[in-house]
């Protein structure tokens, strides 16, 4: 349902200066599209620590993906240390975004990334996090995989950002700054008169997910016969939750229809 979304607008610019790519928004508005979301399918919101790490990694996906000049599907599975739970995060190529809690075992700590760009095959990337925070799992990323330093700060508000070195480029501007010193510093940098920062591209983020009443069906009939006999028993429908967003679908044998 359009009108039910809160289009979160960011924009993609080139602190020539210092050669750094910056990426800024606020991840505020879309999350009022999930709690739409959520009231429209009957979807219980994570509470208390479980909801600010969810939070938090939804806004530092999101401005990863939109760092990139051709945008890409990506898919974030994260679990940290001593934490009976996980996170899953993906962004599409337009600008959807969602994200949910699982239940996962406290000794597999792990952040897996795929990423997949239209007609291409699927990139995966797997990595242990440091600490807790996952901004930081996402920082990682860049740094172990991709070798590019970036620094990326949200606050507890919503408002966030990603600075990311360019050739050339000096990290040392926005490496030793807090969260609060750096989105300071960019929000002083983008009210000025001097056009420090070049906007490259200027996109939007809002929330929902990809799921629907056929790529139910078909994740059903993909699987091999075995498993399928093996999955429906005796029963003669189905529960099953969305492993992106946590909506619930009842399935039949013939026929599928929304909770």
């Amino acid at each position: 349902m359009k009108e039910d979304l809160h289009l979160a607008p960011y924009r993609r610019c080139l602190w020539e200066e210092a050669g750094l790519l910056v990426v800024s928004g606020d991840v505020s508005r879309a999350l009022l599209s999930r709690d739409v979301y959520n009231g429209r399918y009957g979807i219980r919101a994570p509470g208390d620590e479980r909801g600010t790490k969810l939070d938090r990694a939804l806004a530092a996906a999101g401005l990863s993906a939109i760092s990139l000049v051709e945008r890409e599907s990506w898919g974030w599975s994260m679990t940290f240390p001593g934490d009976d739970f996980g996170l899953f995060i993906g962004v599409e190529p337009e600008g959807m975004i969602c994200g949910g809690v699982h239940g996962a075992e406290r000794e597999r700590a792990k952040v897996a990334l795929q990423r997949q760009k239209a007609g291409e095959p699927l990139v995966e990337s797997h990595y242990g996090p440091v600490g807790d925070d996952p901004v930081r799992a996402v920082e990682l990323y860049f740094e172990r995989s991709i070798q590019t330093p970036t620094r990326i700060a949200v606050s507890d508000a919503g408002p966030g950002a990603l600075c990311q070195v360019v050739p050339g480029g000096d990290f040392s501007r926005v490496s030793g700054r807090t969260d609060e010193e750096l989105l300071a510093l960019l929000d002083e940098l983008s009210a000025g008169q001097s056009n420090a920062l070049r906007v490259l591209d200027e996109v939007v983020l809002f929330y929902e997910c990809r799921c629907n009443d056929d790529m139910v069906i078909d994740m059903i009939k993909g699987l091999p016969e075995d498993q399928q006999r093996e999955v429906w028993g005796d029963s003669s429908e189905l529960e099953i939750e969305c492993p992106r967003c946590g909506r619930e679908y009842v399935v039949k044998r013939k026929t599928v229809r929304r909770q």
